[in-house]
């Protein structure tokens, strides 16, 4: 199909697509590195080539002029995101992270763009520069702990997703949630399975929904029964108690 409009791209597997392919490249190297996986496709076929979710085509550009098209002079014929049926039964499914209905980003956009306004960003700044002190103070004790001129050292990566959700909650949710300190704090247990489980890697479920859209009637039934689902409820029930 990509050679009829005059694209060409990685080869695909004839039932995962470039799927397979992306699975693979996760599990082997323990993180998401499409970004320069792109990059290395874009100097071997161009600014734009084609890759594949199961049977579904997805162009990936890179051409300054062609994303202006996609994203602001026909950004109306390009709004809808790549959603799996599964997520049909998500309570988080008009969220901003999987909006696909028709003309609700649009809707969505105008009702969050107050929020990023100077006053407002202004307002957020006292609250964002609280939490980073509470990360400045956690790097401080850590440091001293295993520091002592031995050479220690550690995974800074926990730390820095406690005070993204430790902002996150505060400013988009106004929970005084308290991810830095505690690790069992409800909000991040949750929202860290919640991220987990949402990565194909980790739901076959989930990368068959992909692949076989057709069966969304079966994915849809199956979705309660997920381990994302399991990390959800919880997420979602604790922020209509806001």
């Amino acid at each position: 199909m990509r050679e009829k409009i005059g694209l060409s791209g990685p080869e695909p597997h004839w039932f995962f697509g470039n799927l397979k392919e992306i699975v693979e490249r996760k599990e082997k190297l323990g993180y998401d590195d499409s970004n320069e996986w792109f990059n290395v496709l874009h100097k071997k076929y161009g600014d734009k080539f084609v890759i594949y979710f199961g049977a579904q085509m997805n162009i990936v550009l890179s051409d300054e002029e062609d994303i202006k098209e996609v994203f602001i002079k026909n950004f109306s014929n390009f709004s809808d995101r790549i959603v799996p049926p599964i997520f049909s039964e998500n309570r988080l499914n008009s969220s901003l992270l999987q909006n696909r209905y028709e003309n609700g980003w649009k809707h969505t956009r105008s009702a969050i763009a107050p929020i990023f306004s100077t006053g407002k960003m202004k307002a957020m700044h006292e609250t964002i520069a609280s939490k980073i002190d509470i990360f400045l103070e956690i790097l401080k004790e850590k440091s001293e702990e295993i520091g002592g001129g031995g050479g220690g050292k550690w995974d800074i990566y926990e730390d820095f997703q406690g005070l993204t959700l430790d902002v996150i909650g505060k400013c988009a949710f106004a929970i005084d949630s308290n991810c830095q300190r505690d690790r069992n704090d409800v909000f991040y247990v949750n929202a860290r399975k919640f991220i987990s489980n949402i990565d194909i890697r980790h739901s076959k479920v989930i990368s068959s929904s992909f692949i076989l859209p057709e069966l969304g009637w079966l994915w849809r039934m199956m979705y309660k029964y997920t381990e994302l689902a399991a990390a959800e409820i919880p997420l979602v029930e604790g922020l209509s108690d806001v």
